[in-house]
């Protein structure tokens, strides 16, 4: 079934070349049992197009902790991101795996069929906004992000996810006890901000213990009337 998902995916997105952005955020956890599927749906997203076609954001969240396995990954506020998109009315429940598709579409994280049907429906549109950026490593662990909005007059939260690709985790307890399990862009760092005028500035704290080469920055614009993606941009930290 998966493979037949993947071929699936692949097909639909192989096309995608100068198309709008498919933004695909994942809310997951290791300590649940019906999320490996759904991660390894986003290995062979991630495998099969361009990333600048379709940018994954795993976000792991914290409330199957108490299965019998900690997730290194979760945090608290990535739930609380969670449930607001269901405050939102994007989604009709707080579940993992659970895909949210540019702020818009909610569904169960395994569904590739209706994954590549929300990405392929987006083949004809465009972003309004467009994310330029550079950054700057401080000594003290941050990272400045300098920021500028432009082709979009909606009132915008400016979201940063600093990420690194392809984490394997071997689990030693809970459901998934023996698998081990790879996690796409998962989010290390996260932070947001209403956008003031057309350009802005943030810190962020970078990841303990990770190299600068290991590390991407996703910054995505959004409104604030509804959640809905306007804008997406990715850098390497590397340089």
């Amino acid at each position: 079934m998966l493979r037949l998902l993947a071929s699936l995916i692949f097909c639909c997105f192989s096309a995608l070349a100068n198309s709008q952005t498919a933004l695909v955020e994942l809310f997951t956890s290791q300590g649940c049992s019906s999320c490996p599927p759904a991660e390894k749906l986003m290995t062979g997203l991630q495998q099969s197009v361009d990333s600048a076609n379709a940018i994954i954001l795993s976000f792991h969240v914290d409330y199957w902790n108490d299965l019998g396995w900690k997730d290194p990954f979760s945090r608290p506020e990535f739930a609380e991101r969670q449930r607001l998109y269901k405050q939102y009315g994007i989604s009709d429940g707080i579940y993992t795996p659970q895909l949210i598709i540019n702020g818009k579409s909610a569904f169960t994280g395994g569904n590739g069929a209706r994954l590549a049907r929300e990405v392929t429906a987006l083949r004809q549109k465009t972003f309004p906004a467009l994310i330029a950026l550079n950054t700057e490593t401080l000594t003290d662990g941050k990272l400045k992000i300098n920021y500028t909005v432009s082709g979009t007059e909606n009132e915008c939260v400016m979201n940063f996810a600093i990420v690194t690709s392809g984490d394997t985790t071997e689990v030693k307890a809970g459901e998934n006890v023996g698998k081990r399990l790879i996690s796409v862009n998962t989010v290390r760092m996260f932070s947001y901000k209403l956008l003031e005028g057309k350009s802005g500035s943030i810190l962020m704290r970078l990841p303990d213990n990770v190299l600068l080469a290991d590390l991407r920055l996703i910054v995505y614009a959004q409104n604030t009337s509804g959640a809905e993606v306007l804008g997406v941009a990715m850098k390497s930290l590397e340089n």
